[in-house]
Order: structure tokens, then C-alpha cells, then sequence
């Protein structure tokens, strides 16, 4: 299965930060990176936020990089760069956590908070598309960076209701302070990439189905919609993210499969 998503840790959502453009004097705070598209009444789902240290030509290349990608998704994407070295950006530099980072770094952040890509290396445009992910795949990235488990819910239509072994499974209390539910359904256009990912054909899907994740970002398994809250609880405990007890019932399970 393709499932792919960038890494797993937890940041905080709405963070507020000065920032500096290249090409002038980067003492001079300013609300916006030059050439980045002027706010509208919506702001775009995604940000590109640009860390960075020196501002040399590779910092130069990495920021019109990432500004071209942007200017070409406006109704997608915007962006913004961050000098680490500015004391008034050191929280958000303590937030993302990239401190002793190598520099330029650039992160993909949606509005939930979720990261979902992050470019080490001047990314070329099809890498920072595909940091723009589906709505059901932001959701379920930023469920993993809380450390949650998924059940990603894949339905026929809307209506239908989660499989009742996985709703057994989100509302035992081993798990139900942890367990979170993602719906995708299967005629959703706008999750097509994501139902691709999952090795789902969405004109095929006649009955409901739940892929189940846990944080960073481990693929616990795909079942069907007869699974039972037992057979999903054994599964978690064999892929080590169940929970550390000897004696757990679903540990014992899993031993004897």
C-alpha cells in the first residue's frame, strides 16, 4: 500500500511571526516575503513557510523556488520566509523546531496545523504539488502529528455507517482517548488521489471499508467492513502501537494469531 506521509510530530496551529524578504536588508521586518500573492478574503489551505540562515544564491534559488510554485496554485498555496537568526522569529523557530536544522528548510503547513511535506533540498514543482494533499489525507496527517490512531473510514456514500467492529474499536477504552475517525467517500473527487493511495477504485467501492493507522505514521492494516474490534486491536498490538502492557489482552491475541 502507497500510503505516504512526510514525518509525524506534533505543532501547534495559528502561529504568529515577523519575517524577512530576500533582496534587501533582512534587519527590516516585514508582514509578507516580497512576490508572495497579496491576501485575499480566503486564504489559501496551504502555506510554504521557508526557514533560512544566509542569504546566499542557494537561499535565493530555494526562495523563487518555492515563490514560482505558489504563484502558480493562488487559490492553493501561499508563502513566507523566516531569517532563524531574527530574535523576533526564535518562536517559531522553537515551535517547528528547527533550530540546528540545515538551512534553507522549507515545511508545507495547512491550516489545521498538519505538516505535510518537508524539503531539505530545493524541491523541484512537482514535489511542492504534492505536498498539497486531500482534505480527508490533511486530516488524518495531522491526527498522526497528535499521536492518534486513525480509522479512515472508505465509504460507498455518505450515509453509510462506519463498520460496527471499527466503531467497537474507536469506543473501547483502551483506545477510544486515542482513536479518531476520517471519512473519505468513494465518489469524492477531490479525494481521488488519496482513495489512489490507499489502492482503492473508487467506481468499485460497493461496501465500506477502514484503513487504520498510528502515529508517526505506521500502517496498522486494511479491513473490511466484517472486521471486528478484535481482529483491529490485534493487529495494532502486532504493529507495536497498542501499549506497553505484558498482560493486554489484545497483546495475547496477536501472539496467537
Amino acid at each position: 500500500m502507497r500510503i505516504v506521509f512526510a514525518f509525524a510530530v506534533c505543532f501547534a496551529l495559528n502561529l504568529s511571526f515577523s519575517t524577512a524578504g530576500f533582496g534587501q536588508d533582512t534587519t527590516q521586518r516585514v508582514a509578507a516575503a516580497p512576490g508572495a500573492p497579496v491576501a485575499t478574503k480566503q486564504a489559501p489551505p496551504f502555506t510554504y513557510l521557508l526557514f533560512w540562515k544566509q542569504n546566499d544564491a542557494n537561499t535565493q534559488q530555494f526562495a523563487e523556488t518555492i515563490r514560482t510554485a505558489a504563484a502558480k496554485r493562488p487559490e492553493r498555496a501561499n508563502w513566507t520566509s523566516i531569517d532563524v537568526n531574527d530574535q523576533a522569529n526564535q518562536a517559531v523557530v522553537a515551535q517547528y523546531g528547527v533550530s540546528r536544522a540545515p538551512m534553507p528548510l522549507a515545511l508545507c503547513v495547512a491550516q489545521n496545523g498538519a505538516i505535510t511535506a518537508v524539503f531539505t533540498r530545493r524541491p523541484n514543482d512537482a514535489a511542492l504539488d504534492r505536498a498539497l494533499v486531500t482534505p480527508a489525507m490533511v486530516d488524518v496527517t495531522k491526527a498522526l502529528q497528535d499521536k492518534k490512531i486513525v480509522v479512515v473510514h472508505v465509504k460507498p456514500k455518505s450515509d453509510a455507517p462506519l463498520p460496527y467492529g471499527a466503531f467497537e474499536f474507536t469506543k473501547d477504552p483502551a483506545f477510544q482517548a486515542r482513536a479518531t475517525v476520517v471519512d473519505v467517500v468513494a465518489n469524492d473527487p477531490a479525494e481521488s488521489r488519496f482513495l489512489t493511495d490507499m489502492e482503492f477504485n473508487a467506481a468499485s467501492v460497493r461496501d465500506s471499508a477502514v484503513v487504520v493507522m498510528a502515529p508517526p505514521g505506521v500502517l496498522v492494516g486494511k479491513f473490511a467492513s466484517t472486521a471486528t474490534k478484535d481482529e483491529i486491536a490485534a493487529k495494532l498490538h502486532a504493529a507495536g502501537k497498542c501499549c506497553n502492557d505484558p498482560n493486554c489482552k489484545h497483546n495475547n491475541k496477536a501472539q496467537a494469531q
